[in-house]
């Protein structure tokens, strides 16, 4: 007797892109390296339920051309317990480095459901002088939904945060 079974695939992990323009643009040419963390990563994924947990985090290198730099992963989806902060580390030509940390998790929320298209995070990236003494993330996008998002007072990190150099006020 023949028995014909039925498997339905599921896809469970997704890609997440993010990139930056530099402005203005010959910036880059000033930047060595720009690697990120990513923080709120799921580890484990419920087969059963389709429930992400185990908060976890991945590295990653970004790539530069022209005037962007943009870096691509594959993962599960994000632990829907955690805040998915995304560390930049910066390292610059001349020596000198930046760290921003950005919250991501009012961008990254729907990322768990549409893991079956690209899912795209793109910001603008100000380096304010040749020294690259100050460096702002700002203007948020995720896919083709348009957040404007900005930092305007000291307190306020979250995304979008400016780095001071320590060294940018001396003479």
């Amino acid at each position: 007797r023949d028995m014909t079974h039925t498997a339905l695939m599921r896809q469970q992990t997704g890609e997440l892109k993010i990139s930056f323009a530099i402005k203005p643009a010959n910036m880059i040419n000033r930047i060595n390296r720009i690697s990120a963390t990513l923080e709120g990563v799921a580890s484990e994924l419920e087969m059963k339920t389709n429930n992400l947990s185990g908060s976890s985090l991945i590295t990653t290198t970004f790539t530069q051309n022209s005037y962007y730099a943009a870096t691509m992963v594959r993962l599960f989806g994000f632990d829907p317990s955690t805040r998915q902060n995304l560390i930049l580390d910066i390292e610059f030509k001349n020596g000198s480095q930046a760290t921003i940390t950005s919250d991501l998790t009012s961008l990254l929320k729907d990322f768990n459901a549409s893991k079956s298209s690209l899912y795209t995070l793109n910001a603008n990236m100000y380096i304010a002088n040749e020294n690259a003494a100050t460096v702002t993330l700002d203007h948020w996008e995720c896919n083709t939904e348009s957040r404007y998002l900005s930092a305007s007072a000291s307190e306020v990190t979250l995304p979008a945060v400016s780095y001071t150099h320590p060294r940018a006020h001396e003479t």
